[in-house]
C-alpha cells in the first residue's frame, strides 16, 4: 500500500488505484471515494475491482447505479456471500440495460451454486423482481430442480413445486412445446395440481387431439380461450375454431358469443342454429297499442 501511495503522488494510474483499494487501509478511503466520483471510467474502474477483490461490498453498494462499479460488486458478492443471500442482495441493487448482462452472469453462477431444495424459493424471488429478469434465468433454476436425478433425494413437495412453476413460466412466454415434453412426464406426480396446465399447453401448441383426451368437455375449451389475450390473436383464431369444429352440438348460446368475439363469421349450424335462435327469442317485441 505504501509503495501505492507513493506512486499515485508522482501520477495516477489504473494499476496503482486497484492495487491501493487492495491493500490499502481506511485512511486511504477518502482519497478512493474521490477517484469512484471521477468522469475517467478507468479510474472508476480500477478502484471498484481492488475493492472488490478486498470485499468492500457496502462501500460499492452505495455506487451500484454506476455500470463501471456495477461488474465488481457483483463478483464480490457473489465470492464472499452464500448463494441465497447473494441472490437477494443482487435483486435488491438498481440495475440497468448497461448492467443487465453482468447481472445475469453473477445470477446464473448463483444459481449453478445454490442447494438444490432453494431453488423453488429462488424462484419466487426472481418471479417478482423488478424489473422483470430475463425467462432463461428461471428456466436455469427450475430445470435443476425438474431434471434432477434420484440419487439426489429430493423431496417431491419441491419437484411438484418447480414443475408447476415451470410449466406456468414456459406457457406465459409463449414456448408450449417445451412446457408439453416437461409436463407430460410430470403429471403423474400430482396429477389434480400438473393436468390442468398440461391441457392448457397442449391446447396452446395446437396438439388438440392429445388435449381432447385429458378435457373432453366443451366447457374447459372456452374457459381457456376466454384468458388468452389479445395480443395472441393468431392463436386465439385457431383454438376458436377448433372449438366450433369439436364441439357444434355442445355449445350454448353464451359459448357461441365467446367464439363470435374472436371469429365473427361463427355461429352454430343446423337444428342447433334454430334451437338457439328459439332460445334468444324474437330480435324485439310488439308493443300492444293503447286504448
Amino acid at each position: 500500500a505504501a509503495a501505492a501511495r507513493v506512486r499515485l503522488d508522482q501520477a495516477v494510474s489504473p494499476a496503482m488505484l486497484e492495487l491501493l483499494a487492495l491493500t490499502g487501509d481506511e485512511s486511504d478511503d477518502d482519497r478512493l471515494r474521490g477517484i469512484l466520483e471521477s468522469e475517467d471510467p478507468r479510474l472508476r474502474r480500477a478502484v471498484a475491482d481492488g475493492w472488490g477483490r478486498r470485499g468492500r461490498i457496502e462501500a460499492l453498494r452505495e455506487l451500484a447505479a454506476d455500470p463501471v462499479v456495477y461488474p465488481a460488486l457483483a463478483t464480490a458478492i457473489c465470492d464472499r456471500r452464500p448463494p441465497f443471500e447473494a441472490i437477494e442482495i443482487l435483486l435488491a441493487l438498481p440495475r440497468s440495460d448497461a448492467s443487465a448482462e453482468d447481472f445475469e452472469r453473477a445470477t446464473m453462477r448463483l444459481i449453478d451454486a445454490m442447494p438444490i431444495e432453494r431453488l423453488p424459493e429462488v424462484d419466487r424471488r426472481l418471479a417478482d423482481a423488478t424489473p422483470p429478469v430475463p425467462v432463461d434465468l428461471r428456466r436455469r433454476g427450475l430445470r435443476r430442480v425438474v431434471d434432477a436425478p434420484a440419487e439426489a433425494a429430493l423431496e417431491p413437495v419441491f419437484r411438484i413445486d418447480a414443475v408447476e412453476r415451470l410449466g406456468r413460466l414456459l406457457i406465459d412466454a409463449s414456448l408450449a412445446e417445451e412446457a408439453v415434453q416437461t409436463l407430460q412426464s410430470q403429471v403423474p406426480l400430482a396429477p389434480e395440481r400438473l393436468s390442468p396446465l398440461l391441457f392448457e399447453a397442449l391446447v396452446l401448441a395446437a396438439e388438440f387431439d392429445a388435449a381432447a383426451a385429458r378435457r373432453p368437455e366443451a366447457d374447459a375449451w372456452i374457459e381457456l380461450l376466454s384468458r388468452l389475450g389479445e395480443a395472441d390473436a393468431a392463436r386465439r383464431e385457431a383454438i376458436a375454431l377448433e372449438i366450433a369444429k369439436r364441439f357444434p352440438d355442445a355449445l350454448e348460446a353464451d359459448q357461441w358469443e365467446v367464439l363470435r368475439t374472436v371469429v365473427p363469421s361463427l355461429g352454430p349450424v343446423g337444428a342447433k342454429a334454430d334451437e338457439t335462435a328459439a332460445n334468444d327469442g324474437p330480435a324485439a317485441a310488439e308493443v300492444p297499442p293503447g286504448d
